[in-house]
């Protein structure tokens, strides 16, 4: 496994090996519950969402904590589903956890409710929706 590759699950736990272990198969986990939403799939295949405006990446706060806000009034169902929605927002997180200031820092994940509406509730199936709440729940993946 690569060196960096670890370093990112250790300075997250303040060099903690246990807690870096213990993190990282918490995210192992995770990808195991979404292997089949996103297997095959690749960042530019949400070029659609991020062009949308649905979902932005913004400068750090007063912590350095990264900050992306998902926008739900931005969010088109008739464009694309929940599920590219949500994978979208996934590979931005992912790719933000890449640099080390961010994994000692943290991530912030806003969801901007303004403009939800049944169209949206009704794009979803249910398992998805849990889904979704489910990860905004979590409070810690790695």
């Amino acid at each position: 496994m690569d060196t960096n590759y670890l370093k990112k699950f250790i300075r997250v736990k303040d060099g903690d090996i246990d807690a870096a272990l213990n993190s990282m198969k918490k995210y192992y986990e995770s990808l195991n519950r979404n292997r089949r939403a996103i297997s095959g799939i690749k960042p530019l295949d949400y070029t659609n969402v991020y062009k949308s405006g649905a979902i932005v990446v913004l400068k750090r706060d007063f912590n350095g904590v990264r900050v992306i806000v998902q926008s739900w009034r931005y969010w088109k169902p008739k464009d694309y589903g929940f599920r590219s929605f949500i994978n979208a927002t996934g590979f931005l997180v992912e790719n933000c956890l890449e640099n080390p200031v961010t994994q000692k820092h943290g991530i912030a994940v806003v969801m901007d409710l303004e403009g939800f509406s049944l169209r949206h509730a009704l794009s979803m199936n249910p398992r998805e929706a849990f889904r979704g709440v489910e990860t905004c729940l979590v409070k810690e993946t790695i």
